[in-house]
């Protein structure tokens, strides 16, 4: 069986009409996918674990996020992207069947992209093999199958876990470029893992703080207002921090 190289043209041999195979003529990477033969890159780390506190803590914007806060090892993981053109950049779909949304924001690396070598890669890291169709990827992606074809890259991440407060979240650190990818990673998560014990401390100091002013005024039809208001004041106080927090 053949097929034709998308890069030189020539005819390269294959036994097995799907998975990875470099073209002898012009030694491009390819992917046999069900629907065609597509060019197959990939993206080279530039970071290492021990960038990854700093990204982090800049990401989150708390300093729990620094290492203690990283739920045991990270793995260094390449991943599957379908990327397409377009008018407003290249958009990448994930080629594997991502349960993480986030995963669907990711976008292309900031770097130089190289043919896919699995020889080339380090020790020690995993390689998904990509098991969406291109031409799934590309309908989702575009929005017509008669759009122009991807190609497939596999882009490097930091895969973790992330302790905030209570709460354990998946986080992926693109290689490349640092974006951090994950679920409520803004400031507000943070907020939110102790925002429960702020309201409480401003509860219980605000009622402290009413009852000793309204001990210390010597008649109760002069203390109960000022309570009464101070009550009121508080109640909506605290009712917009468990709003912020909430957001």
């Amino acid at each position: 069986m053949h097929f034709p190289c998308p890069q030189c043209g020539a005819n390269v041999p294959v036994a097995d009409p799907t998975g990875f195979v470099r073209c002898p003529f012009c030694a491009c990477s390819l992917f046999l996918d069900l629907t065609g033969v597509r060019l197959h890159f990939c993206y080279h780390p530039r970071l290492s674990p021990a960038d990854l506190p700093p990204l982090l803590r800049r990401r989150v914007g708390a300093p729990r996020a620094s290492s203690g806060a990283i739920a045991g090892s990270s793995r260094l993981v390449f991943r599957p992207f379908w990327s397409f053109g377009g008018a407003g950049g290249a958009r990448l779909m994930p080629a594997w069947p991502a349960l993480a949304s986030f995963w669907s924001g990711v976008v292309p690396p900031a770097g130089q992209r190289t043919v896919f070598d699995p020889a080339a890669m380090a020790g020690g890291t995993e390689v998904v093999e990509p098991a969406v169709p291109e031409a799934a990827a590309r309908i989702q992606a575009c929005g017509a199958e008669t759009a122009e074809p991807g190609v497939l890259i596999h882009v490097p991440f930091f895969e973790l876990r992330l302790r905030l407060g209570s709460d354990e979240r998946e986080v992926a650190v693109e290689a490349c470029s640092g974006r951090v990818y994950g679920t409520n990673l803004g400031a507000g998560a943070v907020a939110a893992a102790g925002g429960r014990r702020r309201l409480r401390r401003l509860a219980t100091a605000g009622w402290v703080g009413l009852f000793v002013a309204g001990a210390s005024l010597p008649v109760w039809w002069l203390s109960a207002p000022i309570v009464g208001i101070g009550a009121w004041i508080l109640y909506h106080l605290i009712l917009a921090q468990e709003q912020e927090e909430a957001g």
